[in-house]
């Protein structure tokens, strides 16, 4: 089932995973890329799960990240 406290550890590691390519790798890097897709899936799931809590709208702001 649905576990709130699942979800904002799973946010926290993707944040700083996402953070860690940035900083050693460039905002270009297939590997930032790949972890700003994986953002926009784990928030369109949240959104999924929960809806009406703004995660439509921050798998929307990563997805506009992507070129």
């Amino acid at each position: 089932g649905f576990n709130p406290a699942r979800f904002a550890v799973a946010e926290k590691n993707l944040l700083e995973g996402h953070e860690l390519f940035v900083a050693t790798r460039g905002e270009e890097n297939t590997d930032t890329l790949d972890s700003v897709q994986a953002l926009v899936e784990f928030y369109e799931a949240w959104a999924a799960a929960e809806p009406g809590e703004g995660r439509e709208e921050q798998a929307a702001q990563w997805k506009a990240v992507i070129p």
